[in-house]
């Protein structure tokens, strides 16, 4: 017998200060059944954090996208040239997990827990076996091996292609500028600075006065 007990304060639980991430929107959610919620109380809760995860998770589609652009070529190939091949297949190896993350958050879907993450993607109708096996590919390893290591980057491009992510010159440059204007704070009137005095606290730059 295999026995699992999660206990959950309520009132902490359903205090907006207290959020939930992906994988335990996704167990409750998704992996669950209340047996016994007399005021539908939790099931509610269950519902308003996995709303406000799946909020999250359209500007992490946005990061990820453009995390992908470095990470599944020129950043694991780099540090391979840099430091050594195995860390260039260490480096590919968090690029697929970021592409399985960013199948989700486009498609949606919670992120499960890492343990549900490959299973999932093909239960929920995410990937074909097609796809599936690409993926694998990708994953199968020779870590003192470049040419493997260019062999698993090839393999991880043609999965992303496949699944509708464009990783051509011009369209990764696109994503690049894109993600940088979106995420740039210019300096100017609007600017602010930090004040140490009174309090530390974020002030309009016109009315710091630059003495301390």
């Amino acid at each position: 017998m295999e026995v699992n007990v999660h206990q959950l304060l309520f009132q902490y639980e359903a205090d907006p200060r207290t959020t939930w991430n992906s994988d335990k929107c996704d167990a409750y959610g998704n992996k669950g059944e209340p047996q016994f919620d007399r005021e539908e109380a939790f099931g509610a809760l269950i519902s308003h954090k996995s709303r406000e995860q799946l909020q999250r998770l359209e500007g992490e589609t946005y990061r990820l996208h453009n995390r992908i652009t470095w990470d599944v070529r020129e950043i694991p190939l780099r540090m391979a040239r840099r430091v050594g091949v195995p860390t260039g297949h260490f480096v590919l190896s968090g690029a697929l997990d970021e592409v399985v993350d960013w199948m989700y958050a486009r498609s949606g879907q919670l992120l499960p827990n890492m343990k549900w993450k490959l299973y999932s993607l093909g239960a929920l109708g995410l990937i074909s076996s097609e796809q599936e096996n690409l993926l694998i590919e990708a994953q199968r390893c020779d870590p003192l091996s470049m040419v493997d290591l260019e062999r698993r980057c090839e393999a991880l491009s043609e999965f992303c292609r496949v699944v509708g992510m464009d990783l051509s010159p011009g369209a990764i440059a696109a994503v690049r500028r894109a993600y940088q204007q979106a995420n740039h704070h210019l300096l100017g009137e609007e600017a602010s600075v930090f004040a140490t005095l009174p309090s530390p606290r974020f002030v309009p730059f016109g009315e710091y006065s630059g003495s301390s």
